[in-house]
């Protein structure tokens, strides 16, 4: 955790300032191990991550940092038996395994899967056209219900990583996000989204939510966090929101369109559907957030948007009217990519003159949450040597999302780069 980002945390709890209580082990700018303090609690800093959480788990690892002893910390904090194992494993003899092995010892096999396999789910290709606003916005980026961090690895190509915050309630997704997608992220901390969030009113120029929001039962004080810690000239992007209207595989506890209105009804507000994101995206490489006349989208038009995408839609929200216009979405491929692979959702198979892709879903579960996949992916393609060799077409694949930018360690095949 980075020191700078000290001054703007408060507890949940008292709402006063954090304090440093002990310092263990410092990199540089950031806080590796340590406690904080404020007039009701003591709060550990395990690995840079900040556990707030404040229950019977959370004192013991207190007691363990008052001995120094941190790892021991480390290994209490982390879910299963086997993912506590095998990370204090790697850790021991110093190896660098890859996030796709993993996260196989995991305990839900859905939940592994769909974090293999983020890279091709529609509602992340949908949220990465939001970059442009969050780019804009400039200043800290929130990204609240974080999961292991494939958003803030996006976000780091632009934005400077030590201005994201990833907040969300599993300390070992906060590892994974940490080890893998986003190491240099100014502050993970461990704490429930459906109460108050710790931090002082106005700190973030960006908050953003993808695909948690109907699953957080205290929607009305979320909603109300979140625009207390956004700064008035700041964006507020929740990609991904489940309508009650409509069915859905894993539907969480959703609200209708004019319900999530009235929650953010103190600000401007566009709600644009799924599939109209991706298809902007997709053929125009853009995103859309003005309507014809400069007007906020009206609901009408938003519940016929969302209905055409079976429930699935973004919600935009600030007091500021800058952000709500036409985007170029160029920016998001404007980089060098660091590790390019070939989707994961395909299966790859050399031959002499090229690679040939042939879509395959993990499971069937996969499939019927996702069903716009076999939309805009093809079912069978064929990339040639001279096409990967090419740039203008390697950026062509980008396009399509067939090529993607992954982390380092994301996995060791498919790689094209």
């Amino acid at each position: 955790m980075e020191k700078t980002l000290l001054k703007y945390l408060i507890c949940p709890f008292c709402a006063e300032g954090l304090q440093v209580d002990k310092v263990i082990n410092v990199k540089d700018t950031r806080i590796i191990d340590g406690i904080l303090r404020c007039p009701c609690h003591r709060y550990p800093i395990i690995s840079g991550i900040l556990c707030l959480q404040g229950d019977e788990i959370s004192e013991k690892a207190l007691r363990l940092l008052d001995r120094k002893k941190t790892h021991a910390a480390l290994y209490l904090m982390l879910e299963g038996r086997m993912m506590k194992k095998v990370i204090s494993l790697t850790k021991r003899l110093h190896l660098a395994p890859r996030f796709w092995k993993i996260i196989s010892f995991w305990n839900w096999k859905y939940w592994t899967s769909y974090l293999r396999y983020r890279f091709s789910a529609p509602n992340f290709i949908c949220s990465l056209s939001l970059m442009p606003l969050i780019k804009e916005a400039g200043g800290y980026m929130l990204d609240v219900c974080a999961g292991v961090g494939h958003f803030a690895f996006m976000a780091t190509k632009h934005i400077p990583a030590t201005k994201i915050v990833c907040v969300e309630r599993r300390f070992t997704s906060l590892y994974l996000a940490q080890e893998f997608f986003a190491p240099h992220a100014a502050g993970y901390i461990d704490w429930d989204a459906s109460q108050m969030l710790p931090f002082v009113d106005g700190f973030f120029n960006s908050v953003v939510c993808l695909d948690s929001f109907h699953y957080i039962d205290t929607k009305y004080l979320f909603s109300k966090e979140m625009m207390r810690v956004l700064n008035k000239d700041g964006i507020l992007l929740i990609p991904h929101i489940h309508n009650s209207s409509l069915p859905d595989v894993l539907p969480g506890a959703p609200l209708s369109l004019s319900h999530y209105q009235k929650l953010f009804g103190d600000l401007e507000i566009r709600m644009i559907s799924e599939e109209r994101m991706l298809k902007d995206l997709l053929s125009e490489h853009v995103v859309e957030l003005s309507s014809a006349n400069d007007e906020p989208v009206s609901l009408p038009e938003a519940v016929s948007l969302a209905i055409d995408n079976a429930g699935n839609f973004t919600l935009a929200a600030s007091k500021s009217d800058k952000y709500f216009k036409r985007y170029s979405t160029e920016m998001l491929f404007a980089s060098s990519p660091v590790n390019l692979v070939v989707n994961p959702i395909y299966k790859v198979k050399k031959c002499r003159d090229g690679i040939r892709l042939k879509l395959k879903f993990p499971c069937r579960l996969y499939r019927a949450e996702f069903p716009l996949i076999e939309r805009y992916f093809e079912k069978k393609l064929f990339i040639s040597n001279d096409d990967l060799k090419s740039e203008e077409k390697r950026m062509m694949w980008q396009k399509r999302f067939i090529l993607v930018d992954v982390p380092l360690r994301f996995m060791n095949r498919q790689a094209v780069l």
